[in-house]
Formats: C-alpha cells, sequence, structure tokens
C-alpha cells in the first residue's frame, strides 16, 4: 500500500498529544484522524475503516486493550493493523498487546512523535 494515500486514526484521550501525532502524520502526507475517548474511536473506526490505528491504554471508560478486543472481534476492523502507544512499559502490557494483535508497542516516553512515522511507514514498506 501506498503510505501516501493512508489513513490514520489516533485514539487518545490527551488532546494535546493527538494534536503534535496528527501534525506530524499529516506532514508525512497521511490523512489523521482523531478521537479522544475509547467509544469515538471505535464508532470512528467502523465508519471509516483506517489503513492503521494507533492506540493509548489509559483512558476514561475502556481501556486501549478493550478497544482492541472490540476490533480484533469485528469483521469490518479486524483486519485494521493497530500500534499501541502507551505510557505502560511492563512486559506484561506489552505481551497483552501483542496477544491481542497489535502490530507492534511503543512506550510513549521512548518515542518522539517522528519516530511514529518511521515506524508506520516501516509498516506500509513492508506491506
Amino acid at each position: 500500500m501506498d503510505s501516501k494515500n493512508a489513513t490514520i486514526l489516533h485514539i487518545d484521550d490527551d488532546v494535546h498529544f493527538t494534536e503534535i501525532y496528527n501534525e506530524q502524520f499529516e506532514a508525512a502526507g497521511y490523512r489523521a484522524l482523531v478521537a479522544n475517548d475509547p467509544e469515538s474511536g471505535l464508532k470512528l473506526a467502523k465508519k471509516e475503516l483506517p489503513d492503521f490505528i494507533l492506540l493509548d491504554i489509559t483512558m476514561p471508560g475502556k481501556d486501549g486493550f478493550e478497544v482492541l478486543e472490540n476490533l480484533k472481534s469485528d469483521k469490518k476492523t479486524h483486519g485494521i493493523p493497530v500500534m499501541m502507544l502507551s505510557t505502560l512499559g511492563a512486559k506484561e502490557y506489552i505481551d497483552r498487546a501483542l496477544g491481542l494483535g497489535a502490530v507492534r508497542y511503543v512506550v510513549k516516553s521512548h518515542t518522539t512523535p517522528g519516530e511514529a512515522v518511521s515506524l508506520i511507514n516501516e509498516f506500509f514498506e513492508r506491506k
């Protein structure tokens, strides 16, 4: 897939964080969508069928694991690649996310927005 035509959905309750990341996505040529709560993220994923989802874990209501489970159990969204981007870096969280179907797990404090774009670019180049 040509990443320049790809849509990325970023689901994270930190509005400032999503703004910074989405500026980077758009500068890299992606169409960037944002949902600042889990329910909106699920609805937007089902409506827009993005090419890639960036998903936080700690959010009010459903956590990112529940969102990931919902995405992977729905036949409309199960094939959308999901990269977890979280402040939680413990092995148990990483293993759980990957076990639920995430394609990658990135710790926020160890990654810049530009590095996240590079990781997504690499994903599309491998596809």
